[in-house]
């Protein structure tokens, strides 16, 4: 086998655990929504996002993943703030994006944001999966970080989502 053939059976290996990460992000995601009651949005505790400012979060955050992306493919930096300046923007954003918020648009604005990055993903170049810039002021990111990122994003934030309604 050819050198690059090596690289380009090893990139299409990366891309395929990627996309089973996205796709049992998804299937998690989902199975949250689906499991709350619309006023399960609205809960929340001192000090912390709300359900529905968390879930909106998580929407945002896969929603950018295609500009985040197309920055560190081009090794350019991507909203690199300090989290001194960052946080209070995205605190003030999700407050207001989660207003009025339902279980059918977080579920529709997912699922169209995870398929736009599911097409990204097919379209990377075995070079570009290590490419990569500062992001949101958390240091370096690759491509590759970038997309492996979503599914712990998620998994994060649903782990704050149960421990908010008393399920963890």
């Amino acid at each position: 086998m050819s050198m690059q053939a090596a690289v380009d059976n090893d990139a299409e290996r990366r891309r395929v655990e990627i996309r089973a990460s996205l796709e049992r992000s998804s299937l998690a995601f989902h199975e949250l929504i689906g499991s709350l009651q619309e006023a399960d949005l609205q809960v929340s505790r001192p000090g912390t996002w709300s359900v529905g400012e968390a879930a909106i979060h998580v929407v945002s955050s896969i929603e950018q993943t295609p500009a985040l992306i197309r920055a560190l493919r081009g090794g350019h930096d991507h909203l690199n703030l300090p989290l001194s300046v960052a946080e209070p923007i995205k605190r003030l954003y999700t407050w207001w994006a989660a207003r009025g918020l339902t279980r059918e648009v977080l579920l529709r604005r997912f699922d169209v944001a995870h398929r736009t990055v599911l097409a990204l993903l097919d379209t990377l170049q075995a070079d570009e999966l290590g490419r990569g810039g500062h992001a949101y002021g958390e240091g370096y990111w690759t491509v590759e970080h970038s997309f492996h990122h979503q599914r712990e994003h998620v998994e994060d934030h649903a782990q704050q989502i149960r421990r908010l309604l008393g399920r963890s």
